[in-house]
């Protein structure tokens, strides 16, 4: 491809965002470039080339990307790739970075979209300016959401998370917007906490999830914001039986939780609720007690979502449910049982929740390790080794890496071998 075209505005715009349908446009009229030129340049199928400038492969894989930047002469450090290795490098450093940088680049890429739609704070806010916020603050909820889904725990999305919250927070400061609009934005405030809370906990930022979901539950409590109060009470229960080891307090919030939805809870949240008061009784070792309550939770489930769920309950389906049992029934050391749950409901996680699929998956993982099976364990990984290396989920990676070190540990050939493969994935480091 001639160099001048890589300094075509278009292009150079639409590489930085990381649009592939706009690149390959603009690069096809700049050259005169048809479809089945850059399929023979590229080495990729002419379909593909179609549905990536159609839009309908709207995130390239890594291997696609370089492709396309090897087939037609672009720069991979201006697509978010790291440069082309030469003779002496080895291929697997260059997975690995290439792997980091890009979903560093994708999550920023995100990010940077979503708060684009936000101007400059103004010096003096005005009633006009606290509606207008407001309005781009609504509307920037479900995209945090489909992004957070998506990409998880990125450095990018938390950062925007918590600089949403701000600006809402500003509006509830401002003083010139009415009662409601303030009671409006206190709400918007705690639900980007509650966002910024699990983005923080899929990075691996167990405390800082924690303080913003505390905060958040503050805050919600100030807007009577009895949906994202329960929310947090929920998610602050499930962090306490889980993973902190704090059972007593996990089965506080539950009961909280359930008691402030009282009277307005969806079948399907009152199911929720009830199983996260189960898992604290499992942590508390209390297995008559977990089974009463997880029989009512599944008694209570409906098969779909319902118009009086609150939206933030989306994730929690028959396969979640049956997840958080295989979670709790590791508590009441039943491995057996456990494994056997997380297998029967990992393939039925729908596709917009894959980071899910990822991260139960790595939890069976784990539990085949604690149960003297590490090279089943490694079987189970392998096939999903670069998926979570292309997730921004450091949790689903740092049971990666313990799988793996309990697998070189083994000393077996196929122990030894899964190790290897991990460190290819760039899945070694605690930084991965």
């Amino acid at each position: 491809m001639p160099a001048d075209v890589l300094v075509h505005e278009d292009v150079v715009a639409a590489l930085n965002d990381w649009n592939w349908s706009t690149a390959l446009r603009a690069i096809s009229a700049a050259t005169g470039a048809t479809q089945m030129r850059m399929s023979e340049a590229t080495g990729l199928t002419q379909s593909t080339i179609s549905r990536l400038m159609n839009g309908k492969i709207p995130t390239p894989t890594i291997q696609t990307i370089r492709s396309l930047c090897d087939g037609l002469g672009i720069p991979r450090d201006l697509a978010g790739l790291a440069p082309k290795a030469g003779p002496a490098r080895a291929p697997s450093k260059e997975d690995a970075t290439d792997r980091r940088q890009f979903i560093s680049g994708v999550g920023a890429s995100a990010a940077a979209s979503v708060w684009s739609a936000f101007g400059e704070r103004p010096d003096r806010m005005r009633s006009a300016d606290a509606e207008r916020e407001l309005d781009t603050l609504r509307s920037a909820v479900p995209r945090l959401q489909l992004l957070s889904d998506e990409y998880g725990g990125t450095d990018a999305l938390c950062t925007l998370a918590v600089k949403l919250a701000g600006r809402a927070d500003d509006v509830v400061q401002s003083r010139l917007a009415s009662c409601e609009l303030t009671q409006q934005a206190q709400s918007l405030a705690a639900q980007f906490s509650m966002m910024a809370g699990w983005l923080h906990l899929d990075g691996g930022g167990q405390t800082v999830a924690r303080l913003h979901w505390q905060h958040a539950l503050f805050q919600a409590q100030l807007a009577n914001d009895l949906e994202t109060e329960v929310f947090a009470l929920s998610s602050l229960s499930n962090q306490a039986t889980f993973s902190l080891s704090r059972a007593p307090e996990g089965l506080l919030l539950a009961q909280r939780a359930t008691a402030v939805a009282s009277g307005w809870a969806s079948p399907r949240l009152r199911s929720l609720l009830l199983i996260r008061e189960a898992a604290a009784w499992a942590a508390r070792h209390e297995p008559t007690q977990f089974d009463r309550l997880q029989r009512q939770a599944a008694n209570l489930l409906p098969d779909g979502p319902a118009n009086d769920d609150p939206k933030w309950l989306d994730f929690y389906d028959r396969a979640e449910y049956d997840g958080l049992r295989a979670l709790s029934y590791g508590l009441l050391d039943d491995a057996t049982r456990s494994q056997s749950l997380y297998r029967d409901m990992i393939d039925r996680i729908p596709p917009h929740l894959q980071r899910n699929r990822l991260l139960y998956t790595t939890l069976l993982a784990r539990s085949m390790v604690n149960s003297g099976d590490v090279v089943g364990a490694a079987e189970v990984l392998t096939p999903h080794l670069e998926s979570v290396a292309a997730t921004g989920s450091r949790r689903a990676r740092h049971h990666v890496r313990a799988v793996a070190r309990a697998a070189r540990a083994s000393r077996t050939a196929r122990g030894v071998s899964f190790a290897d493969q991990t460190c290819q994935a760039g899945l070694d480091s605690e930084r991965a």
